[in-house]
């Protein structure tokens, strides 16, 4: 098992393109249980949520907003830090500013969840193509070590997979499994998932570091679903994708918990630079996560990660 995680560690595609904006949501720790409010009910035509609650002013503030979803952000959680951590939607990132300037012995530790970026898909999918990747990190020599090992799923957290692929195996799906037609992002996971764990030795399509590794794709991209693969079993989870250049408390103990709690390794996109080439990608850059980034030749066959061989700020 230790050896089928370094290759697959090492051998992960690592790209950058942004996903389709949806409502502010955030997390926040609510400290008293007084200040949790109770769902009533919804407004049909709105979609609204009806919220309700015995603090006066804690209410005037949540009729302000358009809330669409609330809820505890972690119920199998271990620790009572994540335990005592909501997740609202809503349609204003006022309501999150506005509840910890109002209530700050009562809530604390306001976390945006920012829109998740999927990371670049190569536009040779499904062909076969010299795969420089392998040949870095001497896959070969590997190979004959790996090929007869027992073989676990390992999770990918992504878009869209094709389960009729003829190179890939897989174990099962959770989530919707809808193509997006929206070129490079249509066929995101099931790239990731042949970079991970195309069949090997088949005559068909590519190999990969994982060799004949069945795959669990999941399709929803919350760091609770993350947490869920993590306490079901899954050893290795992989998230080819960015969801923000700041760091935030609670997901750092949130993927602490995954590490430390449920022996899980999560693989993050470090991404290829992107907006802001010189800032930390999260979650890669949480210090329990492994953050991954891709690997290729320079005209001089020197091994490199730049979008521009022989410009190095430009990486």
């Amino acid at each position: 098992m230790m050896k089928q995680l370094i290759l697959i560690l090492i051998g992960l595609l690592v790209f950058g393109s942004n996903v389709k904006a949806q409502n502010t949501s955030f997390y926040i720790i609510i400290e008293d249980h007084d200040y949790i409010p109770k769902i009533t009910g919804i407004e049909k035509e709105t979609g609204k949520l009806l919220l309700s609650t015995n603090i006066a002013e804690l209410q005037a503030i949540i009729d302000k907003y358009t809330i669409i979803d609330f809820k505890q952000a972690f119920p199998t959680a271990y620790s009572k830090f994540l335990q005592r951590t909501y997740l609202f939607e809503c349609d204003d990132p006022g309501l999150g500013e506005e509840l910890i300037l109002k209530f700050s012995s009562k809530m604390s530790h306001l976390s945006y969840l920012e829109d998740i970026k999927l990371m670049y898909v190569p536009n040779d999918y499904g062909l076969v193509i010299s795969q420089g990747n392998l040949d870095l990190i001497r896959a070969k020599e590997a190979f004959d070590l790996h090929m007869n090992l027992s073989k676990n799923p390992i999770a990918i957290v992504d878009n869209y997979f094709d389960t009729s692929h003829e190179d890939l195996w897989f174990s099962g799906i959770l989530g919707p499994n809808t193509p997006i037609y929206t070129p490079p992002q249509n066929f995101h996971g099931t790239a990731v998932a042949g970079a991970a764990a195309a069949v090997s030795d088949n005559g068909v399509g590519l190999a990969s570091v994982a060799y004949r590794t069945p795959i669990y794709g999941c399709t929803n991209t919350s760091d609770n679903d993350i947490l869920l693969l993590a306490q079901a079993g899954y050893r290795v989870i992989n998230c080819s994708w960015g969801r923000s250049y700041n760091y935030y408390p609670i997901p750092d103990s949130l993927f602490w918990e995954i590490r430390n709690t449920w022996n899980a390794v999560v693989i993050c996109s470090a991404g290829n630079g992107g907006q802001y080439p010189t800032r930390q990608e999260y979650p890669a850059s949480y210090s329990s996560n492994v953050s991954v980034t891709s690997v290729g030749h320079s005209s001089t066959n020197t091994d490199l990660h730049e979008q521009i061989p022989g410009d190095p700020s430009l990486y």
